[in-house]
């Protein structure tokens, strides 16, 4: 017994746009329809890698005991005269470091991405917690401390000003 083999007509367009007929059997026909459909299916995925969301990170968000309203990048917060420990923890990331200090009045005396220490200031993270220890003032003068932490391509600065 003979084996019959179907054959399907296949129109190609070449360089010079002529236009020529190719036979072909059922196993290159599926071939050629998985490949589509393999195409088909991936091609959202190459079209999404490349949108322009790609590298964008969410805003940090902070909450504090001291219920401090802490909202948009940029934060002032004010220190009494006695001094203060402020606890701010950042809700969404997990793990934050320092990014940029900015000192008016003071130059810290040892700084990492974890702990900065001045000569009236501390700073620590700890994983997604920043703990700020703000010492009394001896005179009058009023004296600041700026202190920025980010994730990835965000971040939140924070400007400790005491009175």
């Amino acid at each position: 017994m003979q084996e019959t083999r179907r054959t399907a007509v296949i129109r190609i367009t070449d360089k010079k746009g002529i236009q020529r007929k190719m036979k072909t059997n059922e196993k290159t026909k599926k071939a050629l329809l998985l490949f589509a459909a393999v195409f088909a299916v991936s091609l959202p995925f190459f079209l999404n890698s490349c949108g322009d969301k790609e590298g964008d990170w969410d805003s940090m968000v902070w909450e504090s005991a001291d219920k401090l309203t802490l909202k948009g990048p940029h934060h002032q917060i004010s220190v009494p005269a006695e001094g203060r420990t402020y606890i701010l923890r950042c809700k969404n990331y997990s793990s934050i470091w320092f990014n940029i200090m900015s000192i008016t009045d003071a130059s810290p005396d040892s700084a990492n991405h974890q702990h900065i220490t001045g000569e009236w200031y501390e700073a620590t993270l700890n994983k997604d917690t920043l703990r700020v220890i703000v010492l009394p003032l001896k005179d009058k003068a009023q004296r600041s401390v700026g202190i920025s932490v980010s994730v990835g391509d965000t971040g939140n600065s924070f400007l400790f000003v005491q009175k």
